[in-house]
């Protein structure tokens, strides 16, 4: 993976003739978990090996995926710029449409539309008009229960396009009070029939979006979509950004520019495994969850015992489900969560 990341990062150009059949295994799972199909048949050139074969298929695929969910995007941003609706494309399909990548190089699984608090019902009710409903077949026909969640439940069409709904760019788990999803609305621009995010909200919301909503390691995709944006606007990641003032990740942007200084005049070393894993060092977020107990609070209390696990899930399924806790059958879908929860923590072994 590492030496892949590097390789793109570098432009270097290789031939799939010269990797084993491990290295392309490898290659062939990174592209079904992380959408990198387009990213690896940039750095390596395909032949006829019948070993390759799987990896085009994904291709093929991925390719036709994304024609689609294009043509439903536009479709969206149609209606809803008909109803001034106050929303900007997110991630993925913002970066493809505004030419960041060379055509067939930048996939997404699904579309992520960010809307004003004031605009999320006439969102909904214009996507129900479309012909997107909730995955979730048990959910109410609502959006009125958001819990914890920046997001509205998955939704999807008839082409098997799914889409997130967001009234805010962060989690509540990162930041109580989300810092970026104001100035994204103000700052959009409006590009070819659809509003998208300016530069630096661009590059704040990915590197967000790579670090610190997704745990564990850096991912590459955050890494090719910010050295990718800083090229296609000529600007530098370490410059003045509010976003990234605002997010609390201006170390960080720096501490990724200067890998890429470092990937530009060198050669892949094992130093460069141990640069990207000190990049994910040390991350705190402003405006946490609070975290502290408050002994003179009992349900607080005996809420941060049991790590919020059961106050949390009633959220979560009022979130789900668009069910009031009052309703009847939140007591149901209650215990069926909580059923298929403790099913997943079972172990025999």
């Amino acid at each position: 993976m590492d030496q892949f990341i590097f390789d793109y990062l570098k432009g270097t150009k290789k031939n799939f003739s010269d990797l084993g059949d491990e290295v392309i295994s490898s290659l062939t799972s990174l592209s079904k978990k992380y959408q990198l199909i387009g990213f690896i048949s940039s750095v390596y050139k395909f032949s006829d090996e019948e070993r390759l074969k799987e990896l085009k298929i994904i291709q093929k695929v991925s390719v036709a995926k994304n024609l689609i969910m294009n043509h439903d995007l536009k479709s969206i941003c149609n209606q809803f710029n008909k109803k001034n609706i106050n929303y900007c494309i997110l991630k993925g399909p913002a970066l493809v449409h505004l030419g960041i990548y060379k055509r067939g190089v930048r996939f997404f699984r699904d579309l992520d539309i960010l809307v004003s608090r004031s605009d999320l019902k006439l969102a909904f009710k214009t996507l129900r008009q479309i012909g997107f409903h909730y995955e979730n077949k048990l959910s109410n026909d609502d959006c009125n229960m958001l819990g914890n969640m920046h997001h509205l439940p998955i939704m999807v069409n008839k082409n098997g396009t799914y889409l997130e709904l967001h009234h805010r760019a962060t989690s509540r788990k990162n930041y109580l009070n989300c810092p970026i999803s104001e100035n994204i609305l103000e700052d959009k621009i409006f590009h070819n029939g659809m509003y998208v995010p300016c530069a630096d909200a661009l590059i704040g919301h990915s590197l967000y979006h790579g670090l610190v909503h997704h745990k564990g390691r850096i991912g590459p995709i955050v890494l090719f979509d910010l050295k990718e944006i800083s090229k296609r606007f000529n600007i530098e990641l370490d410059r003045n950004n509010k976003y990234l003032k605002s997010l609390c990740l201006e170390d960080k942007v720096n501490q990724i520019k200067n890998l890429f200084i470092d990937v530009n005049k060198g050669v892949y070393t094992t130093n460069f495994s141990q640069k990207l894993d000190y990049i994910d060092k040390n991350i705190v977020p402003k405006n946490q969850l609070d975290s502290k107990i408050h002994i003179f609070n009992i349900r607080e209390l005996i809420d941060k015992i049991g790590n919020n696990f059961f106050y949390n899930k009633v959220e979560f399924i009022e979130f789900k489900y668009q069910i009031k806790r009052s309703d009847i059958k939140f007591i149901i879908f209650y215990g069926l969560e909580l059923l298929s929860s403790i099913r997943r923590r079972i172990k025999f072994f």
